[in-house]
């Protein structure tokens, strides 16, 4: 999805305009010229154009959205000769609908209406609002506990990216070395949408890449770094970047001001909630590339949508959306500074007490979304009952803040003063329970204000003041069944029966007579009327007033909000993680700046959560300067490609802050983690599962440094078995004696065993099976040495694979074993070899037939030991006599 559309000239017709001519007569109203004119702004976007109570939506949009959203597709000017497609949606049912938009990946315009102050009987419209899959519609429905990131990225050298949240404010900005690792970091991030500079889509990877991701494509000049750096000094309200550690920047301002322009501009949105910048460089976290991510399933799947077996989904008991959010982000960038990872354990461990956690964890129950919350309120979006929530959330937070002030290690990280003077200010103003929208009243407690008051007591007391009306009139009139009504015709008036009409005073004016009663108005109660019906509306207009004073008021204060947003995130990612630390059981890890890698049984932190039928195995693993390389056999499903992720997930861990799966893990800090296992394509850019994985593996050999570590599984399985076992020979060899990292290398090559004979570092290992004549039992268990079977014709066995062909498969495999020369000398069997082999397996002698008859007519527990032995010898007669 670009911006990159034909212009509306008299050449080229948009592509939006569909069947319809662009003279076509129903398109030269003024109302259609004003769709028109706004439409050519958002090419691109489904425009929904406000007309009363309505977004109608025109032309080719409306066959997209009545399609998307099941509407009725209509027409304007249906006895036309060229009738405008029309669709449209209730202008109350927006939020539903721009959340399924959104979901289907469409971006959407919206057009209100206003009067034209130079003709008060024109109703205009204007461009308010573009909702883009990286600047999402902001409503409840929206994922709460994922950021949605907007990313800008230019500069063919020195690269900026920026990244920016519009539903929480969150910008952050970095500089790397080129464009690739540019990418590499959007990818990391799980950008929605970037904003790319044109002079990038000529490399190749970023090119492919902006096919699957929405974009817009804009020239070198739309990254200026002057305008970016005046654009940021302007957001941010201040005159020098120095503070915010921006000042050195130079493509990473030409993004953020990219960034800022898009958003502002393009999309029409309001950025007063944006008022800080982290600035932070690649080098300061752990490299976790795309793929790595993918094959360890940190945050997604490999396999379906469901979260549930992911890391993420294990680990994640946090109980704010804030923190959810800030979780994500640690898990995807680990840290590499051992300072920072031990204050993290610090306050985990400190946390571990029952008695400080579980407190702290009940009180984070009652915080809402401060970060969204916050944002809101700078753009002035809040509800009233938002803006409760806010004021609760707040209160919940002294219970937390003086429990963690007593831990040394919250020293200095506590907020110095709590915003409860703003939520005591909320509780002030607003009902207990007020509606979510402004318009509908009862928003404004009682004594706030006196007018207010006065109209409130006269709309919801108006029956009393009837009633009591109604008795004074009867006292005065003499007139018992005299009554005071309403309708939407005369209002309020009198109603007296005909027997009592003569009563009715000279005073009264006659308004309608019926067959058994007449009805009257009186100044009084036309005056009362007018009272009555008035003051529900200027009710909501002053409380509208009242309201909106009282937000603006409280937009000063936004800053601490989000201070104490990013406080309580951190509070709730370190609680979760010793909840989850005494829950399954995980140890605290040392994470120190040696090369040693020392796991004693370790555990996968998914797979020992997941309900098998088998008890999960744990493993110790020990790799060290010495020994940095294990060379990895075993049989098909045995286990080994489970050893390398709980070995790399636990690393992760450690270096995110959470204590881990193990009895204990002694771990050498890693720079970079790299995963190659499992088996896939990309088939948009043309590669088969052989070339990802090549280019998976060219880019660890090419990044990896003696701090990194590396885990491969089955390299050169692709292509032939020669050149297979080559490349990962040549790979072995070039990570031990080149780079010297800690690497797992599992194989089914058992030729590439003899490298630990001849490597310094190397060692073997393998996962242990034990084998019958039957079949193969996995023990899950990492011994030293290696493993001269890999068991696949068993494992193809326990797959279902037909009887013929786990025989022939057999057959195959001792003639290969036997023969010195290998495939080439194995004859190649042919469809009617099958067919033959086939039919002498399965004759059956017809007594076996008989016998197993028998066998399935008695139920053994049904037998006396008497029954038994004389059936056992019933059966011997019948083999005899048959044989």
């Amino acid at each position: 999805m670009t911006d990159q559309h034909p212009q509306n000239n008299s050449q080229v017709k948009p592509d939006w305009y569909g069947d319809v001519p662009m003279d076509a007569k129903p398109l030269q109203t003024s109302m259609m010229k004003q769709f028109i004119s706004i439409k050519s702004k958002v090419p691109d976007a489904l425009l929904l154009f406000r007309m009363g109570d309505f977004y109608e939506i025109f032309l080719e949009d409306a066959k997209k959205a009545a399609h998307a959203l099941e509407l009725n597709l209509t027409a304007r000017n249906k006895k036309d000769d060229t009738p405008i497609p029309m669709a449209g949606i209730p202008y109350h049912a927006l939020n539903n609908y721009m959340e399924r938009l959104c979901s289907m990946g469409f971006k959407v315009a919206l057009a209100e209406q206003e009067v034209d102050p130079n003709n008060p009987k024109l109703m205009t419209r204007i461009l308010t609002r573009v909702v883009t899959p990286g600047m999402p519609w902001d409503s409840d429905g929206t994922d709460s506990r994922g950021s949605c990131w907007i990313a800008a990225i230019c500069g063919t050298r020195n690269t900026g990216v920026a990244f920016l949240d519009t539903r929480t404010g969150a910008l952050r900005v970095t500089e790397v070395e080129g464009p690739i690792d540019g990418w590499e970091e959007i990818k990391r991030m799980g950008a929605s949408e970037v904003i790319v500079d044109t002079r990038l889509l000529s490399n190749e990877i970023i090119h492919t890449d902006l096919q699957k991701l929405s974009h817009s494509s804009k020239e070198p000049t739309f990254f200026d770094i002057r305008h970016g750096r005046m654009a940021l000094k302007k957001q941010l309200n201040v005159d020098d970047l120095t503070g915010f550690g921006a000042d050195k920047l130079r493509a990473g301002l030409g993004a953020i001001g990219a960034l800022i322009s898009y958003a502002r501009d393009m999309a029409m949105l309001n950025l007063t909630h944006v008022n800080n910048v982290h600035v932070y460089s690649v080098r300061s976290q752990m490299a976790l590339d795309e793929s790595s991510l993918r094959n360890l399933e940190v945050l997604q799947p490999l396999r379906g949508a469901d979260k549930k077996h992911t890391l993420l989904g294990i680990v994640d008991k946090t109980r704010t959306s804030m923190g959810g959010r800030l979780l994500r982000q640690w898990l995807s960038a680990p840290l590499i500074d051992i300072k920072r990872i031990s204050s993290r354990h610090d306050a985990v461990e400190a946390l571990l007490s029952p008695d400080l956690r579980e407190p702290i964890r009940e009180s984070l129950r009652s915080v809402g979304d401060l970060e969204r919350l916050g944002a809101k309120l700078a753009q002035e979006k809040i509800n009233p009952r938002e803006l409760l929530a806010l004021a609760n959330s707040i209160f919940s937070l002294p219970l937390i803040m003086d429990s963690l002030s007593k831990e040394s290690v919250f020293e200095g990280f506590l907020p110095q003063e709590l915003p409860i003077a703003i939520a005591d200010e909320i509780c002030e103003y607003l009902q207990e329970d007020p509606p979510t929208a402004i318009s509908e009243g009862g928003i404004i407690r009682q004594g706030i204000n006196k007018e207010l008051d006065e109209y409130t007591e006269l709309s919801t007391n108006a029956k009393a003041k009837i009633m009591e009306m109604e008795a004074t009139l009867r006292e005065e009139t003499g007139i018992t069944s005299l009554k005071i009504k309403y309708n939407r015709v005369f209002g309020y008036f009198i109603e007296v029966t005909k027997v009592h009409k003569d009563k009715a005073p000279d005073t009264w004016m006659r308004k309608q007579t019926l067959v058994n009663a007449e009805r009257f108005i009186t100044p009084e109660l036309k005056e009362f009327e007018e009272k009555v019906l008035s003051s529900t509306e200027k009710m909501r207009t002053l409380e509208h007033t009242i309201y909106v004073e009282l937000r603006a008021r409280l937009t000063k204060s936004v800053k601490k909000i989000q201070d104490c947003a990013y406080r309580v995130a951190i509070i709730d990612v370190l609680s979760n993680f010793a909840e989850i630390a005494v829950q399954y059981r995980y140890a605290r890890p040392s994470v120190n700046d040696s090369m040693k890698l020392d796991i004693k049984a370790g555990r996968h932190p998914v797979l020992e959560q997941m309900d098998f039928d088998e008890v999960f195995v744990p493993n110790d693993v020990c790799m060290d300067k010495e020994t940095n390389f294990l060379m990895l056999t075993g049989p098909n499903m045995g286990g080994k490609s489970t050893v390398m992720r709980q070995v790399a997930l636990i690393v992760l861990l450690a270096q995110v802050g959470s204590f881990v799966p193990a009895d204990s893990a002694t771990i050498g800090l890693c720079d970079k983690i790299f995963v190659r296992v499992g088996a896939s394509d990309d088939l948009a850019r043309g590669r088969s599962t052989f070339m990802v994985e090549m280019g998976e593996t060219a880019l660890i050999l090419n990044r990896a440094t003696s701090r990194s570590l590396i885990m491969l599984d089955e390299i050169g399985r692709g292509t032939s078995t020669f050149d297979g076992l080559a490349i990962a020979w040549a790979v072995s060899e070039a990570i031990h004696n080149k780079l010297s990292a800690r690497t797992i290398f599992a194989t089914h090559y058992h030729e590439l065993t003899t490298l630990a004979d001849q490597s310094e570092h190397m060692k073997n290992c393998h996962v242990a099976v034990a084998q019958d004549q039957h079949r193969v039992v996995f023990l899950r268990e990492l011994r030293e040495g290696s493993c001269g079977q890999s068991f696949g014709i068993q494992c193809a066995q326990l797959a279902g694979m037909p009887k013929s062909v786990i025989r022939r498969a057999g057959s195959i495999l001792k003639n290969l074993e036997k023969s010195d020369a290998g495939v080439g000398h194995i004859n190649q069997m042919s469809i009617f070899d099958i067919q033959v082999e086939e039919e002498k397996i399965v004759e059956i002698p017809s007594y076996l037939t008989e016998l197993e008859q028998e066998l399935n007519q008695v139920d053994p527990n049904e037998l006396s030991p008497f029954e038994a032995l004389k059936f056992v010898y019933e059966l011997r007669s019948l083999i005899q006599k048959q044989q």
